[in-house]
């Protein structure tokens, strides 16, 4: 079976990748924690990542075409796993920015109709006085 995927897909892929690999530096922080499952899982991640793109995605811009993925299944289900995780996390994530973001607009154009109404009647109240 032959596993394709576009140049668009190809890069979103390899940027959430490389965003992803700011976090290598955790791999040490957990070893000079004495956490050797979170350094041996975190270095699983990355190999996965590193092999992915070795072998498929390739390092810099894409070639603009299909890529055909020959990354062995057992690497491919792991790192496609993890990253659809990553990509639904920062969905949730921007979700809730969005609700919190439309809450301040509506808060914000609440907040100019009551100055422009009182500054209306301040400006009416000010032409009636004598």
């Amino acid at each position: 079976m032959t596993l394709e995927i576009s140049a668009r897909q190809r890069d979103l892929l390899y940027e959430q990748i490389l965003d992803r690999m700011t976090g290598v530096g955790d791999i040490w922080l957990a070893v000079a924690a004495g956490d050797f499952d979170a350094a041996e899982r975190l270095g699983r991640e990355f190999c996965d990542d590193f092999a992915l793109i070795s072998t498929d995605l390739g390092w810099g811009e894409g070639s603009g075409g299909a890529i055909e993925l020959t990354t062995p299944p057992d690497i491919l289900r792991r790192a496609l796993s993890r990253h659809c995780d990553l990509a639904l996390m920062r969905e949730a994530r921007e979700k809730t920015e969005r609700r919190e973001l439309n809450a301040a607009k509506e808060d914000n154009d609440l907040l100019v109709q009551v100055c422009h109404r009182l500054m209306t009647a301040l400006a009416r109240s000010e032409r009636v006085a004598p």
